[in-house]
């Protein structure tokens, strides 16, 4: 029997939740097999080898990734901190400076209307109590995750410049 690409999802959502990498990675490929312009199963992969602590093929996946969307910051960003804990710094600097010139597009807020058609539902329906805190919530944590990777960026192009004009002399 074949699983739809949701019930896909959910399974590689357990796997990760279990640490299965290797499970996750063999349902995402099996999905990718399917339909292979599922740029979100091949981020998937990219990051389930890093977790692994596969580095190569993470890059290799994440490689897959920006060959068909250049500037997913998402990827960038992993393909800088993969290419630093190889301590490869020209590679690392290269995705940095794709990083910073191509910053994440701003997470814009829901609504005020979505939020008042959702706080009649939350009387009768639990499922809808909180969710206006928990999005406000998720926004600013998707905000200073944002800036503390720019910052890490931004830090890192700093640091190797210096580092090149001192060591390059």
């Amino acid at each position: 029997m074949t699983l739809s690409f949701k019930e896909q999802v959910i399974d590689a959502t357990r796997a990760l939740r279990d640490n299965d990498y290797d499970k996750a990675i063999a349902i995402y490929k099996k999905g990718l097999a399917e339909n292979e312009k599922e740029t979100s199963l091949v981020k998937g992969i990219a990051q389930c080898y890093g977790w692994k602590g596969d580095l190569d093929s993470a890059i290799e996946y994440a490689d897959k990734v920006l060959a068909v969307e250049p500037n997913d910051h998402e990827m960038l960003m992993l393909s800088a901190r993969y290419w630093s804990d190889k301590e490869n710094l020209e590679m690392t600097y290269k995705f940095v400076c794709r990083i910073l010139e191509n910053p994440p597009e701003q997470i814009e807020k829901v609504s005020r209307w979505v939020f008042g058609i959702i706080k009649p539902l939350s009387l009768v329906f639990k499922n809808f109590r909180g969710i206006e805190e928990k999005s406000k919530l998720a926004f600013a944590d998707a905000k200073r995750k944002r800036e503390a990777r720019l910052k890490w960026a931004r830090d890192y192009k700093e640091w190797y410049e210096k580092y090149k004009s001192v060591y390059n002399q």
